[in-house]
């Protein structure tokens, strides 16, 4: 079973090793949480699925995911050191999850022949192609978005963010220990924040110092945002 579909958690490989492993289709929850030195990997190009948390709590730095993987668990690569990813057209199941607490993570792109998601230009994000609704993102929100989704920005080292005026939605945990110092809200209505237990807290913070910090919005909004 190992050799022809599945590597089971807890079974560990010398990093290099795993290409070789050509009829491997999956990689289970959990396969390499918490795999302290591991920071790059090879994957076999029969993959088609990387479990929640696989590469979680690691010292990943760089991946590629090859094309035939169609879908990427929750909390896939949290906790890592990844700087950049590609998205290839193959993947169809994937969410803002995957990045929680990527603080290097600066550059995010997307195969154009991707069916269900999109990278705007120089947007360094991701969006679903069906509506505009932003999954995950490094430091901008494209303009004309309308959701930004659970987690899309958690963890990021970002000091500021611009919410367009577009926006009506903030996922949980959208902004999560973001080292924000100032937040800058166009939307002249407050948006309706998503948050597990309705805590607002859940979607901006607290910073990774703990301190609040100020939100700026349209000035004929003030009242509306008290």
């Amino acid at each position: 079973r190992l050799f022809n579909e599945s590597l089971p958690a807890g079974t560990l490989f010398t990093f290099d090793e795993l290409k070789y492993f050509t009829n491997l289709k999956r990689i289970e929850n959990d396969e390499f949480y918490y795999l302290m030195g591991l920071e790059h990997i090879e994957l076999p190009s029969s993959l088609i699925y990387i479990g929640d948390r696989a590469f979680a709590m690691t010292d990943l730095k760089e991946i590629s995911i090859p094309e035939g993987v169609e879908t990427i668990g929750l909390f896939a690569f949290a906790y890592t050191s990844l700087q950049s990813f590609n998205l290839p057209a193959s993947v169809n199941a994937f969410d803002g999850s995957a990045f929680v607490m990527c603080d290097l993570l600066s550059e995010i792109t997307v195969d154009a022949e991707n069916a269900k998601f999109y990278s705007p230009s120089g947007s360094n994000a991701i969006m679903y192609r069906s509506d505009p609704s932003l999954v995950v993102g490094c430091s901008t929100i494209p303009e004309g978005t309308l959701v930004i989704g659970p987690y899309a920005f958690s963890g990021r080292n970002i000091t500021s963010i611009k919410i367009p005026a577009t926006v009506h939605v903030i996922g949980e945990s959208a902004f999560f220990t973001c080292p924000l110092e100032s937040v800058y809200d166009f939307a002249t209505e407050p948006q309706t924040l998503v948050s597990e237990g309705g805590f607002a807290v859940d979607v901006f913070g607290p910073s990774h110092s703990g301190d609040t910090y100020p939100i700026y919005v349209p000035a004929q909004s003030v009242d509306a945002y008290k």
